[in-house]
């Protein structure tokens, strides 16, 4: 079997990246490992940049134009005009874009892994397949990456439960003391809730931030007894995405905002620039170059906070209060609000 274009790994990236190239009139073969393509560890948040991108606002499960940001100082209630953050069931995103790029002519092999690479051709359920190009988008974990020899050194490690009950509103929890410089969130689904933290595993080790996740649940009286618990590894150790005629997109390229965590977007973004760069050899990815410089900016950030320790903390607050001078709604500290609706 011989295809233009084998895209490895069915994430946002990838499936952004296998629609475009098939609708350029490309020959495109999707390979992923898992049987159903979409779910993944993750908060399931998108911003209103995501909606360039065609996403209907039917599988959304929430908007939320309030954010409630706790520190240690307390809490602030921040309103904006419009809806910031929604929340979106991965499998729901991962099947719709499955059926975009299939209907736009691209092939799909689900469940299967891909056990080689070579230099034109990879080897998946024990055959041959060739390639003009080669897109990893396969995670943290990238197979591609690793054929490239590329390390990863760069990663968030994410934890959560899916809790099945109903929250009414998107929560922030910046603390150091529970989450270094990650931080912890409630992102209701509807009748679902994803409620998880994330940190940078060198600066807390796995087994210490779920410590201290438990007992963050337990403060705050959230029942996870019969929650599914999920964890998973995201890179954000950026390194290049054009290797000859292999690219890396999404989080095996590194793409997800260090700072924030943030991943569909980015991934989004990197996929479909990396088609058009396929497609047309003189194409110039300005939106990519743009996202990887916000992705510098945030990162400058997340550095200059590093060294901070216990004053970081503080800085979480200030950067609370300065949200809401911003948004010119008064700063609520130490407000008390039920979790559960």
């Amino acid at each position: 079997m011989a295809y233009d274009v084998v895209v490895v790994g069915a994430g946002p990236g990838g499936l952004e990246c296998a629609r475009v190239l098939a609708e350029g009139g490309k020959s495109v073969l999707l390979i992923d490992r898992k049987e159903i393509i979409g779910p993944k560890v993750c908060a399931g948040g998108l911003t209103l940049e995501n909606f360039g991108f065609g996403i209907p606002k039917h599988l959304l499960r929430g908007e939320f134009p309030v954010q409630y940001i706790h520190t240690p100082a307390g809490t602030s209630r921040v309103v904006f005009e419009k809806p910031v953050v929604s929340t979106i069931s991965r499998h729901d995103l991962g099947q719709w874009q499955l059926s975009e790029a299939k209907k736009s002519g691209a092939e799909v092999m689900e469940g299967i892994a891909v056990t080689e690479i070579r230099d034109k051709s990879l080897i998946a359920d024990g055959k041959e397949i060739f390639f003009g190009h080669l897109v990893g988008s396969d995670g943290a974990g990238s197979i591609v990456r690793r054929h490239l020899g590329i390390p990863v050194q760069n990663l968030i490690m994410a934890i959560q439960y899916i809790v099945p009950r109903r929250f009414d509103s998107m929560e922030w929890f910046f603390d150091d003391r529970l989450f270094s410089l990650g931080y912890g969130w409630i992102f209701p689904h509807g009748d679902y809730a994803s409620i998880g933290c994330g940190c940078e595993s060198r600066f807390m080790p796995t087994a210490k931030l779920r410590e201290n996740f438990h007992a963050w649940l337990a403060d705050r009286n959230i029942d996870v007894s019969g929650a599914k618990y999920e964890g998973h590894p995201i890179s954000y150790d950026y390194r290049g995405h054009r290797f000859g005629n292999k690219f890396l997109v999404g989080d095996a390229g590194g793409f997800t905002s260090g700072l924030t965590g943030e991943g569909i977007y980015f991934a989004l973004v990197s996929g479909h620039e990396v088609a058009k760069m396929i497609l047309d050899e003189k194409y110039y990815p300005e939106d990519l170059h743009r996202l990887l410089a916000v992705k510098r900016e945030q990162e400058k950030i997340l550095n200059f906070l590093k060294p901070w320790g216990s004053f970081r903390n503080a800085w979480f607050s200030l950067f609370t209060y300065y949200l809401n001078v911003f948004f010119r709604h008064p700063i609520k500290l130490n407000e008390e609000r039920p979790i559960e609706a």
